[in-house]
């Protein structure tokens, strides 16, 4: 159920953002305004009263989905990556801002600009190149097909599940140990430390998303 409430709520975001970016580039802001408020009242199917309040969380948003990484801000990332961080967020691999492939540094938005993500020293991390683009824009575990992913029975499955599964699972811990402990996303994933494999639950159902998890 949480994860059919996020998909909704995700693409509802999605859209709206996506939207306002077509409006905005369409018009100037004053004149997109209203087509954006008609945007969420067909959307989400609320009244003009509460748009308003939606469009005022709303704005930000999608600014923030169009504005890119500074020079400022990559270096800054980067050399703080380097020098605290040097592995990649999502799997643990080592990186370097000198190597090119698999193991060259990337900046990646921990929750992603196409959903209002700013593209500052909160929301960014390093991921080595294969993960960022593996992990692409998706913002949460639910966004993942995550009724398909059963790896197999037994522990050894482990050592063969997929690229997006494991983010998947480690998605979920973030999530959770961001709304235990009152602190952002970013913060989540720095807490949780470098990733490893996830331990299985309980070894006698199918190890699927629901049955892994990463301790922390």
């Amino acid at each position: 159920m949480e994860a059919f409430q996020e998909m909704v709520s995700l693409q509802l975001t999605r859209r709206l953002i996506s939207a306002g970016q077509v409006l905005i580039d369409r018009h100037d802001l004053p004149a997109a305004e209203t087509e954006i408020k008609q945007a969420i009242i067909e959307t989400m199917v609320v009244d003009y009263m509460l748009a308003g309040d939606v469009y005022e969380r709303l704005l930000p948003a999608i600014r923030s989905a169009s504005q890119p990484i500074s020079d400022p801000v990559r270096r800054s990332v980067t050399s703080w990556a380097m020098r605290e961080m040097p592995y990649c967020y999502l799997c643990g691999t080592e990186v370097d801002s000198s190597a090119d492939g698999h193991r060259a540094l990337t900046l990646d938005h921990v929750w992603p600009r196409a959903y209002g993500g700013n593209s500052d020293l909160e929301n960014l991390l390093g991921a080595c190149q294969s993960c960022n683009e593996a992990k692409a824009d998706k913002p949460s575990w639910a966004m993942y097909p995550v009724q398909s992913y059963v790896a197999g029975l037994g522990v050894q499955a482990i050592e063969y599940i997929p690229k997006v599964m494991r983010f998947a699972v480690q998605a979920r811990a973030a999530k959770q140990l961001a709304r235990d402990e009152d602190c952002s996303l970013r913060d989540a994933y720095l807490k949780l430390g470098r990733p490893d494999r996830p331990v299985v639950l309980n070894e006698a159902t199918a190890v699927d998303l629901f049955n892994l998890e990463f301790s922390y």
